[in-house]
């Protein structure tokens, strides 16, 4: 589902618009486990709390569109969320002036296993993930600033990161066990408490955990810090 409301905006020098747009996809009782494909492109992603329904987005812009897809088969269902640009077109996008804003705060159901594939381009992202009961998280980002906070709700979570020129922080909690492979050119990486093993760094008490994190990092000019709460 899909509400518009537009507004035109002061300033029509560069066809900049303002624009609310409000999605959401009802949960189904078929739903097991649900597939979460977003494209960012030049927006402020937020993921900040649950809903009853599957998903639900509220997002503003000046200069583009986002639109949200729904299929269910088998008990998993694919949602695909993206920004398209003023000309209609995946991340044909046309920024002039300092006042164009683009960003999407978006709400899941934490009573289903998500696997999620994020990709962002000029983009900061606030990813509240530790209410849901994530598999699986690819994160592929440009020139942006992503914060991630993992929960302990998956027995066994698999986080993929390429990234470019990028400040990427990640929260994972006490009680999880998190293994951490990197392959970075240039970056700055910290893993405070962390150990090395075998290649990789490893959270204080790893090989007990009865859950556990595994984080391959691919990054280039860019910063990695991986912290427990």
């Amino acid at each position: 589902e899909n509400d518009d409301e537009n507004d035109k905006d002061d300033n029509d020098d560069n066809d900049s618009y303002s624009k609310s747009q409000n999605f959401s996809e009802e949960m189904e009782p078929a739903i097991k486990t649900a597939k979460l494909n977003l494209e960012g492109g030049v927006a402020g992603i937020d993921i900040d709390g649950t809903t009853s329904k599957l998903f639900e987005a509220d997002t503003k812009s000046t200069f583009s569109d986002f639109s949200v897809s729904k299929t269910v088969s088998n008990g998993v269902a694919n949602i695909n969320f993206s920004m398209k640009g003023i000309k209609g077109k995946d991340h044909d996008i046309n920024i002039g002036g300092d006042n164009q804003k683009n960003e999407a705060k978006i709400k899941l159901n934490p009573n289903v296993e998500w696997s999620m594939i994020y990709k962002f381009g000029v983009s900061g992202a606030d990813l509240d993930l530790s209410p849901f009961n994530v598999k699986d998280l690819n994160i592929k980002t440009g020139v942006s600033g992503v914060d991630i906070k993992i929960g302990d709700k998956a027995n066994d979570m698999n986080v993929d990161i390429d990234a470019g020129v990028a400040g990427i922080k990640v929260k994972v909690p006490n009680a999880v066990g998190v293994r951490i492979k990197t392959d970075s050119f240039l970056s700055d990486n910290h893993f405070k408490d962390f150990t090395e093993s075998n290649g990789y760094h490893v959270s204080p008490g790893y090989d007990k955990a009865t859950k556990k994190i595994t984080i391959n990092y691919n990054g280039a000019f860019a910063s990695f810090d991986v912290e427990r709460y």
